[in-house]
């Protein structure tokens, strides 16, 4: 009783014994870690007409951005587990840059995404990007 006490309270504590049981040579050490991606996020900005929309901040997770002239962005997370579930998109100048566009939130499909970089064989996943395209519309007085 007393034995298994004290291995239950070393390996609460995270101590442990190894007696080499799991097959690896005794010069490879055990890796503890979590699996992480790292995420990009690329795409245009254009109004119902499919011109290029400038300076719309699109957000992303943790990470913001504007547009490029273009109505490009690219925005990048790195080590993260999973993707964020949404992408938003905000008109902050008003009527410069083309119109006064509502805001838009379109959801992420974690299955949309490319593997664009190669992981390491051990926690890391590699590199992920999701083209995400959006179209706003013109903000309307119900959407004030």
């Amino acid at each position: 009783m007393k034995n298994k006490l004290l291995i239950l309270l070393l390996g609460l504590l995270g101590f442990g014994c190894s007696d080499n049981s799991n097959g690896f040579p005794d010069d490879i050490p055990v890796e503890y870690g979590t699996p992480h991606s790292d995420f990009r996020f690329i795409g245009r900005v254009t109004d119902a007409t499919q011109q290029p929309v400038p300076q719309i901040l699109v957000e992303v997770g943790n990470q913001s951005g504007h547009t490029d002239a273009d109505g490009n962005y690219d925005l990048r997370i790195q080590g993260d587990m999973i993707p964020p579930t949404e992408i938003r998109f905000f008109d902050t100048d008003g009527l410069e840059n083309g119109g006064d566009f509502a805001p838009q939130t379109l959801s992420i499909d974690p299955r949309q995404a490319e593997q664009t970089g190669p992981g390491d064989g051990k926690w890391y996943d590699g590199e992920f990007t999701f083209t995400i395209d959006a179209e706003l519309a013109p903000k309307s007085n119900d959407n004030e």
